[in-house]
């Protein structure tokens, strides 16, 4: 719904709460941001508050300024892949330890996406291993042809 404010051609802003139980519900205010009078400018923040923000409820207490110098350090380049932030849609991850709060370096998603599911499921020895490994040298019984292994030797 549109702000009740004539002219305006906004939409309502809606608050995010939360019931004791836990559950999610909004509440829909008369007007938009812009013409709130309570100071409650949830969708008017500044784009660097909002990523602070975010970053704070993820546990991650890194400030816009460390994460520019992270970045600038970087070369402006996803720690992991080297892929260009101005390749990439959306702005670099701050990866770090769930457990101490160390911040590791700026990823793009795909790399956190990547570092999460192995950190979940107790990985890296397995992929260590796996990418260290050699199928045709694990005594599997594996009858190699002559052509296949003289591509691979070359």
């Amino acid at each position: 719904m549109q702000c009740s404010i004539e002219g305006c051609t906004r939409n309502r802003q809606l608050t995010h709460l939360k019931r004791p139980d836990g559950t999610k519900y909004y509440r829909e205010h008369s007007t938009c941001c812009k013409h709130r009078v309570d100071g409650n400018l949830y969708s008017s923040m500044t784009y660097e508050s909002q990523r602070h923000n975010h970053w704070r409820h993820q546990g991650i207490f890194v400030s816009v300024d460390e994460y520019n110098q992270i970045l600038c350090i970087q070369g402006e380049r996803c720690a992991l892949c080297g892929e260009e932030q101005a390749a990439i849609s959306h702005a670099l991850c701050v990866e770090h330890n769930h457990e101490t709060g160390a911040i590791r370096g700026l990823v793009c998603k795909r790399c956190n996406n990547m570092i999460a599911w192995v950190e979940k499921h107790n990985l890296l020895g397995e992929l260590e291993k796996f990418l260290g490994g050699n199928v045709f040298e694990m005594n599997l019984n594996i009858t190699e042809t002559d052509w296949a292994k003289k591509l691979r030797s070359a």
